[in-house]
């Protein structure tokens, strides 16, 4: 059976109902059906200053080395969105539905992982348990971003090259990151940045 057309006789997992470590669970993929895959939560990162970063890992549910997608923000990496739609439907694009364990403006692993992405989750300094202080748009902020796409091309389940995604927020640590031009990020997908 192709893997992407999912399994209807699994079950979802709920997304409360995951724990700190590895995790095997279902994923509610709008595009692929149900989908098996890992997840590690709360995956701690040291930076070079000795403060430590939380991450959110999805990762297909098989052997090798694949590209990693990643978003890093300050909201929280397991914030679901709270606005469903945002205006009119026309002439916008309206609603996108997104798998249960997709953080708000992130990408969605449902989406990423049945098609052999590692999705990374990243939580700034100042939020998701991190000690530190918010540090929104600053050098501080795209250095750990710098810090955290080279801690994750040098993983096992990493194939070296790492994109990144995410909207709004989002968006705007991608540029910051990207002027420090990390050795292993190969491409960046920043929406709606600012207006």
């Amino acid at each position: 059976m192709n893997h992407l057309l999912g399994n209807p006789e699994l079950n979802v997992t709920d997304v409360n109902d995951v724990h700190k470590g590895l995790n095997y669970i279902v994923v509610d993929s709008v595009q692929y059906g149900n989908q098996e895959m890992i997840m590690e939560k709360d995956v701690e990162v040291i930076m070079k200053d000795g403060e430590t970063l939380y991450l959110n890992i999805f990762r297909p549910n098989k052997e090798g080395r694949f590209p990693v997608v990643m978003s890093a923000d300050t909201y929280g990496k397991d914030n679901k969105p709270k606005i469903t739609n945002m205006g009119a439907k026309w002439p916008t694009l309206g609603n996108i539905a997104t798998s249960s364990f997709t953080p708000e403006e992130s990408p969605d692993p449902g989406f990423w992982v049945p098609n052999d992405y590692v999705v990374v989750k990243v939580a700034l300094r100042g939020s998701s348990g991190s000690n530190s202080v918010l540090s929104p748009w600053s050098k501080r902020e795209a250095k750990d971003y710098y810090e955290v796409i080279e801690w994750a091309s040098q993983q096992e389940w990493s194939n070296g090259n790492v994109g990144t995604n995410g909207v709004s927020y989002l968006a705007v640590t991608q540029w910051w990151v990207a002027s420090l031009n990390p050795p292993h990020l190969k491409a960046m997908i920043p929406w709606e940045g600012l207006n």
